[in-house]
């Protein structure tokens, strides 16, 4: 019992109108996919590329090769990617690929929604939400779509994703160059089998779903000597300590006249008392007494 069918395209080259055994063996060729992507856009999303399926696909420009093509991706959320197909027979297809994928980054961003749209429809004879419609999902809304969109091509942030039978090859120096210019790109790798005259694209599960973490320079560590000296315990002699006593400044008795030293401590008498009895003066004699005391 089989538990999964493997996604898969498959072509004949000639005609060949008799049974014969179907046995495809991993090929070191190279196929062009852009054909593909265009017929069933969500070829790109077989294996998890995106979040959400591919929908509609359109060619954005080709190179003079007439192999490597740069073609436009549109998700049923409404991100937008920009896909390279190089043609990895050609040893300047990488090279130029790359040009051209930055250039079309470059024409796409600040583009508005009507003439995003007008691409699909001068290529296909349809407007990009005509073709999403029969392939969305049943809860798909166009007014939430075409916001996405069109706040999408505002910010010009497109991830890029390129389509290789060579995962290992040349690839990965493309990619590392397009992370250091801060531009999010990710391997869409195939698997081409050839048998006789049939052909066979099998998208391969994706090992890199993004931008490699950030990377953190680890601190050196600290090298600590086996015996580290104490440092030295300063201690004070009595006699010093009594050196650096502050003086107590001086007890004015009540009533007293402050000197001229104190007189910034002194207080003045308190509000409501009779100035006489509280500067110090000496008290009125009682009335009704002799002077000779009497």
């Amino acid at each position: 019992m089989v538990d999964r069918v493997e996604p898969c395209y498959i072509r004949a080259k000639a005609a060949q109108p008799v049974w014969a055994p179907f046995l495809p063996t991993p090929s070191e060729g190279t196929v062009n996919v852009a054909p593909i992507i265009l017929q069933s856009p969500e070829f790109l999303t077989m294996e998890g590329v995106a979040a959400a399926p591919v929908r509609a696909v359109v060619a954005f420009s080709c190179t003079s090769s007439g192999q490597s093509d740069v073609l436009v991706a549109v998700d049923e959320q409404g991100k937008i990617f920009i896909v390279g197909c190089p043609d990895e027979a050609n040893p300047d297809g990488y090279r130029v690929l790359v040009s051209d994928m930055l250039a079309a980054n470059g024409r796409l961003w600040r583009m508005e929604y009507e003439q995003f749209s007008s691409l699909f429809q001068e290529k296909t004879g349809q407007s990009l939400e005509e073709l999403v419609m029969p392939r969305a999902s049943p809860d798909w809304d166009f007014d939430n779509f075409r916001p996405v969109v069109a706040n999408t091509l505002k910010l010009g942030r497109f991830p890029i994703l390129i389509v290789t039978t060579k995962p290992e090859g040349p690839v990965k120096e493309v990619l590392s160059y397009l992370e250091s210019m801060n531009l999010q790109a990710r391997p869409v790798p195939v698997m081409l089998f050839e048998e006789a005259c049939i052909q066979v694209v099998e998208p391969q599960p994706v090992t890199r779903l993004g931008p490699p973490a950030e990377t953190r320079i680890a601190e050196p560590p600290r090298v600590v000597p086996e015996s580290e000296p104490e440092a030295p315990v300063i201690t004070r002699q009595p006699e010093s300590i009594e050196a650096e006593k502050i003086p107590e400044s001086p007890t004015i008795p009540a009533g007293a006249m402050p000197t001229e030293p104190a007189k910034g401590v002194a207080k003045p008498p308190w509000p409501g008392t009779k100035p006489g009895v509280m500067a110090g003066k000496r008290p009125p004699p009682a009335q009704g007494r002799n002077k000779g005391g009497g």
